[in-house]
């Protein structure tokens, strides 16, 4: 199974439903790849970054591969060579290939009982949080359009 995405399901600026949307389709397809495991079925998505109608709508000048950059990842994908790839998502931009990572917890902290607010605020230096990784391709994306850079190259 391949579920096609966009790298709008790690979050968007201006379109929360679409993000919603594809970040579903990420789900489903993780959830599929657990799922059917047992049978032998895997089950990846693909985040194309290729020009299409709607590619002609980011206001950054994006380096974006064409539509047929795509097609080789998704005959790997289900072919033999990667009958023990599943549950993965994968970025086909032009000549370059990426993988996403899969979402983990990163630590903990624990007490005996229910926390209260108050004991949550007094620990959660420890618990801490992650960066967000789409802000720092925020950044990335205003420096670049202010030099007249392709935020991804």
């Amino acid at each position: 199974m391949i579920g096609f995405t966009s790298g709008a399901f790690a979050g968007s600026v201006a379109q929360a439903n679409y993000s919603a949307a594809k970040g579903g389709i990420v789900s489903l397809t993780r959830s599929a790849a657990v799922g059917m495991n047992k049978y032998g079925v895997t089950a990846n998505v693909i985040a194309p970054v290729a020009k299409s109608r709607m590619s002609g709508n980011v206001p950054f000048g994006l380096e974006m591969g064409e539509p047929e950059d795509v097609a080789p990842m998704v005959v790997f994908l289900l072919g033999d060579a990667a009958r023990s790839v599943t549950g993965q998502v994968f970025t086909a931009n032009g000549g370059k290939l990426a993988v996403w990572n899969q979402p983990v917890e990163v630590r903990e902290i624990n007490k005996d009982g229910r926390w209260t607010p108050e004991e949550i605020a007094e620990r959660f230096d420890e618990l801490g949080q992650e960066r967000m990784g789409m802000l720092d391709r925020l950044e990335a994306m205003a420096k670049a359009a202010t030099s007249g850079d392709k935020p991804n190259k």
